[in-house]
């Protein structure tokens, strides 16, 4: 927390395939700026695993995850990183799955953990699209 690992350490070296600029990590180090800030980021590998000190507090975690079944009928557009280390194949399968209108999953071959850094114009070009479907089927 001292040092923003997660910031400096994570996004910054392994979280994209290019190399982040000060200025690029700038946003994401500024709703974070003191280690009080960061607790948050420093506890969130406990979140799933249960027994932890401070699971308690991340009880949401286990509810969001719970009520999922309660958006199966909302759309959905999925971008996927593809050298995401995070998020495997296993997790786009459950997003699938949890999502009954899926458009994609559109495949970001370069992509890592941030993928708006990694494919930000492809991004885009898909939300675009997407919102404008959207906007036919729902006027």
């Amino acid at each position: 927390m001292e040092n923003n690992f997660f910031v400096e350490g994570f996004v910054a070296r392994v979280g994209t395939t290019r190399y982040m600029t000060k200025e690029d990590l700038d946003p994401y180090r500024a709703p974070f700026p003191t280690p009080d800030d960061r607790m948050g980021m420093a506890r969130m590998p406990n979140i799933w695993g249960g027994g932890h000190p401070g699971y308690e507090t991340y009880v949401s975690a286990v509810v969001t995850e719970a009520t999922l079944p309660i958006l199966h009928e909302k759309p959905a557009l999925i971008c996927w990183a593809c050298k995401d280390r995070t998020f495997r194949r296993r997790h786009l399968a459950r997003w699938q799955y949890v999502f009954a209108h899926v458009d994609g999953p559109y495949l970001l071959p370069k992509a890592r953990h941030f993928l708006q850094e990694d494919a930000a114009p492809e991004i885009l070009d898909h939300i675009e699209r997407w919102r404008n479907e959207l906007v036919l089927v729902y006027k």
